[in-house]
């Protein structure tokens, strides 16, 4: 039933039994001439249970969305030479490192697919990673040509909601009234397993109790992403107030969720009713008194900025100071030894909400204090601050500039306009191998991006025109 800090001690006793039965199975895994050791599926690797052990562990740590963890614990699995690796580390690393690199994310779970035998969740992780790619003629190609596999494989909802996404990028209607069908399906059995809770909590049955109450946690996380999608589409209208109807209508079932609180926060934020949008991004912070990089960056943008917007500076600044404190905690945190740092473990919570700030007073007019905030924002350097997120505030504020300075509505001193070309200069070398979108070629061939430092240079043959 979810007993994760029992199921931690009782990993962590397997893991350190194999360790002190075989210490050479331990990290670091480099040798003094800095190359890496490898292992071979020796039946004493097998017989340790040691790399189920890191999965399931790794596993866990994701589960409760501590994925720094999670890369850290599958750093710690021995290395293998590829044609040994199982397919659950396999399936679990590409899911860990598909924030950063997507396109070989979905190269690995499709080669796990064809396999004859491979992780049942790996089929749905893989038309999810579709969807977030904004792959949906893929996704729907996919679904098509293994219908027989996706039925057997995936449960029936998941694959309505599924089906439901895809045929909303045609037939938006029909997919609105798929969504309320399911949404209606999973209140009518909430209504049901919450009424056992009751009887079986009258009774004493705590067996039944325990059931009744997971059967009804299982059944509200398949209601959360419904009523997200639905919500969804009104979202990708700039319909805001009828994302917040559709959203306060779930608060019966879904108002200690974490991600209906946000939601409803980032609602409430483009209404512009900065004081209401606080107050839901104030419960999600407070459910972090630890660290708050566990928390979504923007979010904790949004709760600064609408602090900023109702005078609240001194609570802004507080949490800016949180943040980064937290970010020096982790850089001060050595990676586990041996295993490469990741792309992302210098935290981008300071740069995004700096830039969510900047772009916030250049909205305003006040295009110097903005632009100083978010070039600043990128410091000490460039190269470990920018990624597909931090990209994507940098460039919608630069694109708004150049609009800006081709219709004569703001003007840019030399410095100014050398400050831009300079950072988009570090931009598209930093960005050379950070890719944007994934694109699959001929719906089956290889896996291409579009890439960040691609983006700068255009951006930038723009700037120096007016620089001239």
């Amino acid at each position: 039933m979810r007993d994760f800090r029992q199921t931690a001690k009782l990993l962590n006793d397997i893991i350190s039994k194999a360790l002190s039965a075989d210490p050479g199975l331990a990290p670091p895994f480099q040798t003094a001439t800095e190359t890496t050791r490898t292992f071979k599926n020796t039946p004493a690797l097998q017989d340790s249970c040691l790399i189920e052990a890191y999965n399931l562990k790794a596993a866990m740590e994701f589960q409760t969305m501590n994925y720094e963890a999670a890369r850290a614990v599958i750093g710690n699995i021995p290395p293998r030479h590829e044609e040994e690796i199982d397919m659950i580390t396999l399936h679990n690393k590409a899911i860990l490192d598909a924030e950063n690199n997507p396109d070989e994310g979905i190269e690995i779970l499709t080669h796990i697919v064809s396999q004859p035998a491979y992780p049942k969740e790996t089929l749905a992780n893989l038309v999810i990673m579709y969807f977030r790619e904004e792959l949906f003629d893929v996704a729907a190609d996919f679904m098509a040509e293994n219908i027989e596999l996706c039925f057997t494989q995936l449960p029936e909802d998941i694959y309505n909601l599924f089906e439901a996404v895809i045929i909303e990028q045609t037939a938006p209607e029909e997919a609105y009234v798929r969504f309320e069908s399911l949404i209606i399906r999973y209140q009518e059995q909430l209504k049901k397993f919450g009424n056992q809770e009751k009887a079986n909590r009258r009774d004493g049955s705590t067996d039944k109790l325990k059931l009744a109450e997971a059967e009804y946690d299982q059944v509200l996380e398949r209601l959360l992403p419904a009523v997200m999608s639905q919500a969804m589409m009104y979202w990708e209208r700039k319909n805001y107030l009828q994302v917040e109807k559709q959203l306060k209508r779930m608060h019966e079932y879904l108002s200690d969720q974490q991600l209906w609180r946000t939601n409803m926060g980032h609602a409430l934020f483009m209404l512009e009713n900065y004081v209401e949008a606080s107050k839901f991004y104030e419960t999600v912070v407070r459910t972090q008194t630890t660290d708050l990089l566990k928390l979504s960056p923007v979010l904790l943008a949004n709760l600064c900025v609408s602090y900023v917007m109702t005078s609240r500076n001194d609570e802004a600044e507080a949490v800016l100071r949180r943040v980064e404190e937290a970010e020096e905690r982790q850089s001060r945190t050595l990676e586990p030894v041996g295993v490469a740092p990741a792309k992302d473990s210098n935290s981008s919570h300071l740069c995004l909400i700096n830039l969510v700030i900047g772009t916030l007073y250049c909205s305003k007019g006040n295009f110097q204090f903005g632009l100083s905030r978010i070039l600043r924002s990128f410091e000490p350097s460039v190269a470990q601050k920018l990624d597909k997120t931090t990209w994507l505030y940098a460039k919608r504020m630069l694109l708004g500039l150049i609009y800006k300075l081709n219709h004569h509505e703001v003007t840019l001193s030399a410095t100014n306009l050398t400050e831009c070309i300079d950072f988009l200069e570090q931009c598209e070398e930093a960005g050379r191998t950070i890719p944007l979108r994934v694109q699959i070629q001929g719906g089956r061939g290889g896996v291409t991006s579009s890439f960040v430092g691609a983006e700068a240079r255009l951006l930038k043959k723009l700037f120096l025109k007016y620089a001239k």
